[in-house]
């Protein structure tokens, strides 16, 4: 999972499930749990994968995407954003973390700090050491023009980030397409002379996908009345009952 420090100090981090603390674990005794009889459970780590630090401030950005990783794989791969060079350009961040306590040779420098936390106020404290590695960052593009983009369309197929920017020309927002795993010139999509929007066209193709489902499931089984179908969701799903009732009211009441 990722973490998002809303400072002027941004960090990105992954934390395992084995880092959160586990309950306090004490010997059966009916002494008070004040004294030595606590048993502290392993000390958990933290996976620093990247950090941004600035003077003036970290712009706060959306764009983190993951790669899929295999299980047996210690590297986590991330799409990043940031303005380190000047201009919101795109990168393309490697990790290598620890395994089973050894530390994989990819890794060239390690930082180490403890921290102090009270987790209760009335029993113990606990320690969190933040392991931070020096994770490999490849900048995707370049150049004294900024991505504009407010989110992106990743083809993990084929390498490709799709998305909207401003290389040709501050006064026109265009398509553009890059691969991520190649080194090679960024190649614009749409046409010089205007300036282009691109947005997700979100419930429609999800809303003819449930009612070709519900009509499918309707033929093979004989307990469902289609003249009584409801619809229910919150957040997007929200959205999506709300257009499922105005573009398909003959199915949803």
């Amino acid at each position: 999972m990722g973490i998002k420090i809303n400072d002027k100090l941004k960090m990105k981090r992954l934390i395992p499930h084995e880092c959160f603390v586990p309950e306090a674990r004490y010997h059966s005794s009916s002494k008070p749990r004040t004294d030595a009889q606590y048993e502290p459970a392993p000390l958990p780590f933290v996976h620093v994968l990247l950090e941004e630090t600035s003077d003036i401030g970290v712009n706060i950005t959306d764009i983190l995407y993951f790669m899929p990783t295999r299980p047996e794989s210690r590297d986590i791969e991330f799409l990043w954003m940031s303005e380190r060079s000047g201009y919101r350009h795109f990168y393309r961040v490697t990790s290598s973390l620890a395994h089973h306590g050894r530390l994989s040779k990819q890794v060239t420098q390690i930082v180490v700090e403890v921290i102090c936390a009270l987790t209760d106020p009335s029993t113990h404290i606990t320690l969190f050491s933040v392991m931070s590695f020096e994770s490999e960052v490849t900048q995707i593009t370049t150049g004294d023009w900024e991505v504009s983009s407010k989110e992106i369309w990743v083809d993990e197929t084929r390498g490709l980030i799709y998305f909207l920017g401003l290389k040709d020309t501050p006064l026109e927002k265009h398509l553009y397409v890059v691969s991520y795993q190649t080194p090679c010139p960024v190649y614009r999509l749409t046409e010089l002379g205007y300036t282009h929007n691109v947005t997700l066209d979100k419930g429609t193709t999800e809303i003819e996908d449930q009612v070709e489902g519900l009509q499918w499931l309707a033929s093979h089984v004989n307990f469902i009345d289609k003249d009584r179908i409801a619809i229910h969701g919150w957040s997007y799903g929200g959205y999506l009952s709300l257009m499922g009732l105005a573009q398909r009211p003959d199915i949803f009441k």
